[in-house]
């Protein structure tokens, strides 16, 4: 088993917890402990610009899908967007 797959077996049944990795323009980056997820959080009341960001990831991971030769190429998952009303997307 590896380590991730150890921490994320021994995070089961555990208290969630956050930690802020980084802030950007729009957003700031929090990462679920002992996960490989993160999630960004808007810093501005307009959330304007998180949901620019959001499309432009889910387009250019359309982009690249398809291509052999870009196999290698890992583009971190988009699951959905949540804007400041709590509305999803």
């Amino acid at each position: 088993m590896s380590s991730l797959a150890r921490c994320n077996q021994d995070a089961i049944g555990q208290d969630i917890t956050y930690q802020s990795i980084g802030v950007g323009a729009c957003g700031r980056v929090f990462e679920v402990t002992s996960t490989t997820d993160v999630f960004k959080v808007a810093t501005l009341l307009n959330d304007t610009a998180l949901w620019n960001d959001y499309r432009m990831h889910t387009r250019i991971i359309k982009g690249f899908s398809g291509f052999k030769q870009l196999e290698d190429l890992h583009i971190p998952k988009v699951f959905y967007y949540v804007n400041a009303k709590g509305n999803k997307w």
